[in-house]
């Protein structure tokens, strides 16, 4: 309960406060002589399009509910309770900071040479090269059994029957197919024998990683292409405006006299 009237009051946290100088032409309502006015409605109100007489008498209503539990809230004393107390100001805050950053980044337009240098950081760190390969997972005890499925890969059996016969993984009923993948989605040990394997070729010793021993087959490596800059526009944009508003935010900090404790 003390949760939601945390919400409650921080609702109208500006209603409370602005009563005090309502003038008697601009009041809508008034709860035990607190005045609701009109211009509190109309600014809850701007929210919906085109809203109706109904619509502002529903909000009128929402309003006056919320002052009455705001006065409740405030018999019981729960605006003296120091964490509700704390709550609601990080909540006034975030709503000051939120109203800030609107009114500094309102005409904030992302410019061709910002989306460039984006784009271009972000295909920096993409994988360039992404392999197609199977393997066959066995439990960590399983070494030499492992061995002796790599005997039979040298003597021609074939992998994806083995696969299908001796992997725990779940490609297994796969043939052990783990379809085409960039190294950094695989564990370093799986990654470092298989960048060095040739096409076609197969783990000469088993590979030992956090999830077992594995064999390792290179079916085929392809370049990768990166995306286009155009289909990442919707994603770079925001991570843009991100940097803007970080690089706004250390600018203000950097004039702040700041002491920890």
């Amino acid at each position: 309960m003390k949760t939601k009237l945390l919400i409650l009051l921080s609702l109208i946290i500006g209603l409370s406060l602005s009563v005090v100088n309502a003038n008697e032409s601009d009041s809508a309502a008034t709860v035990n002589g607190v005045v609701i006015t009109k211009t509190q409605v109309d600014i809850q109100a701007a929210s919906v399009p085109d809203a109706t007489e109904a619509q502002k008498k529903a909000i009128l209503v929402q309003l006056i509910d919320l002052e009455i539990l705001r006065q409740e809230a405030i018999a019981q004393k729960i605006d003296k309770d120091p964490v509700v107390a704390n709550q609601i100001s990080h909540q006034i805050a975030q709503t000051y900071v939120s109203e800030l950053l609107k009114k500094e980044f309102k005409d904030y337009k992302t410019s061709d040479e910002d989306l460039v240098k984006a784009y271009q950081a972000k295909i920096k760190d993409m994988p360039k090269i992404e392999y197609k390969a199977s393997h066959i997972l066995l439990k960590k005890e399983d070494e030499e059994k492992a061995k002796k499925i790599i005997e039979d890969l040298e003597s021609g059996k074939d992998f994806a029957a083995l696969a299908k016969e001796h992997s725990t993984g779940p490609t297994g009923k796969n043939g052990g197919d783990l379809g085409w993948f960039p190294l950094k989605t695989m564990v370093k040990e799986f990654s470092d024998s298989l960048k060095v394997m040739k096409k076609d070729g197969h783990s000469k010793t088993p590979v030992k990683t956090q999830f077992g021993w594995h064999i390792i087959k290179l079916i085929d490596k392809r370049d990768l292409e990166p995306p286009k800059m155009a289909d990442m526009k919707d994603q770079l944009t925001p991570e843009i405006l991100n940097n803007a508003v970080g690089e706004y935010i250390k600018k203000i900090k950097n004039k702040a006299k700041i002491t920890i404790k």
